[in-house]
C-alpha cells in the first residue's frame, strides 16, 4: 500500500476549448474550485507517510474555505507529512487563461508545521511539458504561529490546461486552500506556454555514507553528555573515560583504542530552553565542560594514558564542542560579556552576540589548556532541527557556520529522523550531518525505521546515529537491532555517532556489568566500531 494510488496524467494531444456560450465564459474565477487533483510524492513507502497524510480525494484544497484559525485540528487543512516533496496537479478540463493563483499555508513551530522552503507553480498545455511561471525560495515566517497567503497575479495571462503546484516537505506542510485564478475565455493577449527542460530537483543522491576519510579519520563519535543541573553531576572522570578511549577485553586487559571522537554537550535537563535561562546558565555550562580534571580535561588525560600503554605516540582523540541556542523567548538573558550590556534574544543582534560568545569562550579555553592528546575539530549546532523558513534562524545559522569556518574548524549537526532541514543542511554551511532513527525510544515502532534511516543517510551522505536508551533487556534488544541492521546493510563500515545516557553512560555500565547480556553490549559495540561484528552475535 502506498500513500497515494499510482496516478498517471493522461496527456492531451489536441487542445480543447470552452464553449463561448457558457454563462461564466468571460468571468474571472477560481478555475479549480471543487476539482479533483493528481498528487505525487518523492517517497511513498514509509508507514508514517501512509497514516498521517490527507488522502488524495480530500476536499480541503478546493472547497472554497480559507482557514483563519491557527489550529491544524479543525479539518480545514490538507496535510502533507514527510516524503521529500509533493507535486499537486490540476486538470482544468479545457484550455483556459491562467492569470494567477492563491495558496494558503500554515506555520506552527511547536507542531513542526513549516512553510516549504521552495514553492513553484508550473503550467502545461498537454500535461507533459511544463513552464515554471512562479518560484519562491524565500517564504519566511515572522511569528512562531501564523498563516501565509501567497497571492500572485501574472503580468500576462497564459494559455494552459494543467497547473502544477510543487513544494518540498520535511516534516509537515499544511495547505488550507489552492486557487487558480483565470477565465475560460482566452484573450488575444494570452501568452503561450513555453515548455522548458525541467531542472532536476535540488536534492542530493550521493548513494554513499559519510566515511572516515572524509571526517578527520573519525570512525566512531561518542556523545559525551556533561553538565547536569546538579553541581555534583555531569563530571566525567578519567577513570570513566578509560573504557571508551581504550577497549578492554573480557579479561580486563587494554588491547586497543575504541571511540576516537567525543562531542561534549549538556544534558537535556540543563536549563537551556526555558524562558528564565540566563547568562549564568551558559557560563555554568562552559565552566563545567572545562572543569579541572573532568570532561575535556579528563578525556585528554585518559587519551594520554591509553596512547602510552598501547605504544601510540601520535594518537589523539578528536573533540567537538556545542553551540547553545539563543531562543527568542529569552528576553532577559543578562550580561553575558561582562560589559554591562544585558542581552535580549527577541533582538536578532543579541542572538548573534550570544552565538559568537559561546564559540569564542570554548575555543579560547580549549586553546589555553594546551592539550597534548586531543584535537579540536569543530562545533555542534545543538538544535535537532533547522527552522529554514525562519529568517532569523537562517541568518543565525549562517553566522555561526561562517564564524566557525574562519577559525579553521567544521560544524556538525545531528537531526532527529527526517527533521526539518535534513534535506538542505549543506546550504547553511553545515559540514557533516548524522541522522537519528529514534527507534530505541519508541517501543511501538518497528525496525522499518532503522532501514529507512539507512537509506536516507546513504542518499544524503550522512552518518548514522546509534542509540541505546537504557540497560534493561528491552533497551538492549532494541540496541542490538541497530547493530544487526548495520551489519546487514553495510553502514557498520561508515561513520557512526552514539547516543547513550549522560556520562558515564550505558556503555560504561555495560563494561562494568557482570550480567552477560548487558556486558555483551560493550564488546559487541567494539566489534561494530572495528567493522568485525557478524550476525552470529545474535545467537551467542
Amino acid at each position: 500500500m502506498k500513500i497515494y494510488d499510482e496516478q498517471k496524467i493522461t496527456p492531451v494531444t489536441m487542445p480543447e476549448y470552452w464553449d463561448k456560450s457558457e454563462p461564466d465564459y468571460h468571468v474571472e474565477q477560481n478555475l479549480i474550485a471543487g476539482l479533483p487533483f493528481y498528487i505525487f510524492s518523492g517517497e511513498n513507502d514509509m508507514p508514517s507517510i501512509r497514516t498521517h497524510n490527507s488522502p488524495a480525494d480530500a476536499k480541503q484544497l478546493t472547497d472554497g474555505v480559507i482557514p483563519t484559525v491557527l489550529d491544524f485540528k479543525t479539518g480545514e487543512w490538507f496535510k502533507c507529512c514527510h516524503g521529500v516533496y509533493r507535486d499537486i496537479v490540476f486538470d482544468l478540463r479545457k484550455t483556459s487563461c491562467v492569470n494567477g493563483f492563491k495558496a494558503v499555508l500554515l506555520y506552527m513551530v511547536n507542531a513542526a508545521i513549516y512553510y516549504p522552503r521552495n514553492f513553484t507553480v508550473s503550467l502545461s498545455e498537454n500535461g507533459v511539458d511544463w513552464e515554471p511561471v512562479y518560484k519562491n525560495d524565500d517564504i519566511a515566517a515572522v511569528q512562531s504561529d501564523e498563516i501565509c497567503i501567497l497571492d500572485e497575479r501574472f503580468s500576462v495571462g497564459r494559455k494552459a490546461r494543467f497547473v502544477k503546484f510543487s513544494f518540498d516537505v520535511d516534516i509537515w506542510v499544511m495547505i488550507g486552500e489552492l486557487e487558480v485564478i483565470g477565465t475560460k475565455a482566452i484573450p488575444e493577449t494570452a501568452a503561450e506556454v513555453k515548455p522548458v527542460k525541467e531542472e532536476p530537483r535540488k536534492e542530493i543522491n550521493l548513494n554513499k555514507y559519510l566515511m572516515p576519510e572524509e571526517f578527520f579519520g573519525i570512525h566512531d563519535l561518542l556523545l559525551a553528555y556533561n553538565c547536569r543541573p546538579s553541581a555534583d553531576e555531569g563530571k566525567i572522570t578519567v577513570e570513566q573515560f578509560m573504557p571508551y578511549v581504550a577497549y578492554f577485553d573480557r579479561s580486563g586487559k587494554m588491547v586497543d583504542t575504541f571511540f576516537d571522537a567525543y562531542l561534549f554537550l549538556p544534558f537535556a535537563a540543563f536549563p537551556h530552553r526555558t524562558p528564565d535561562v540566563t547568562y549564568k546558565n551558559w557560563r555554568w555550562y562552559v565552566d563545567n565542560t572545562f572543569e579541572k580534571g573532568y570532561n575535556v580535561d579528563a578525556l585528554d588525560i585518559a587519551t594520554g594514558k591509553v596512547k602510552q600503554e598501547l605504544g601510540l605516540p601520535d594518537y589523539k582523540t578528536k573533540v567537538f564542542l556545542s553551540i547553545l541556542y539563543p531562543f527568542k523567548t529569552q528576553t532577559n538573558f543578562g550580561d553575558l560579556y561582562g560589559n554591562g550590556e544585558a542581552l535580549d534574544f527577541s533582538k536578532q543582534s543579541d542572538r548573534l552576540k550570544a552565538v559568537k560568545w559561546i564559540i569564542d569562550e570554548q575555543y579560547r579555553r580549549y586553546k589555553e589548556r594546551n592539550y597534548q592528546n586531543t584535537e579540536l575539530c569543530g562545533f555542534y549546532w545543538f538544535e535537532e532541527q533547522l527552522l529554514t523558513t525562519d529568517a532569523g534562524e537562517r541568518e543565525m545559522l549562517r553566522f555561526a557556520t561562517d564564524y566557525v569556518h574562519k577559525l579553521g574548524l567544521k560544524v556538525i549537526w545531528i537531526p532527529y529522523f527526517q527533521a526539518n532541514g535534513y534535506l538542505v543542511w549543506r546550504d547553511y554551511g553545515i559540514d557533516y550531518a548524522c541522522m537519528q532513527p529514534n527507534y530505541s525510544f519508541y517501543n511501538n515502532e518497528t525496525d522499518w525505521v532503522l532501514y529507512a534511516n539507512e537509506r536516507y543517510v546513504k542518499r544524503f551522505g550522512m552518518a548514522y546515529e546509534m542509540e541505546i536508551g537504557g540497560t534493561s533487556d528491552v533497551h538492549i534488544d532494541r540496541y542490538n537491532a541497530y547493530l544487526r541492521v548495520g551489519v546487514e546493510t553495510g553502514f557498520m563500515n561508515a561513520v557512526h555517532m552514539y547516543y547513550q545516557g549522560g556520562g558515564p553512560g550505558e556503555f560504561y555500565q555495560a563494561f562494568l556489568s557482570k550480567d552477560k547480556k548487558l556486558n555483551d553490549v560493550y564488546h559487541n559495540t567494539y566489534k561494530f566500531a572495528k567493522h568485525t561484528l557478524t550476525l552470529d552475535f545474535l545467537n551467542e
